[in-house]
């Protein structure tokens, strides 16, 4: 028997109730998450990071990009 992505991916996620939502998010906006049919959810079970900046802040999306730059262009 072959597993999906999909099924694979709930044999592994640590779940946060006995009945879980299955929501298929596709991304994610400050305090949104985002599905497959573009609708938004508020986000109330985020981690630490994300519940002070949110998804995807512009500030921290730039210092990730400012420090791989640093990273990768030393090492060549």
């Amino acid at each position: 028997m072959t597993l999906t992505q999909r099924q694979l991916f709930f044999n592994h996620l640590a779940q946060t109730s006995e009945t879980p939502l299955a929501l298929e998010i596709e991304k994610a906006e400050g305090i949104y998450l985002i599905d497959v049919s573009g609708k938004r959810y508020m986000d109330l079970i985020s981690g630490i990071s994300v519940s002070n900046v949110g998804h995807r802040h512009p500030k921290v999306v730039a210092a990730i990009q400012n420090q791989f730059y640093q990273i990768t262009c030393q090492k060549i």
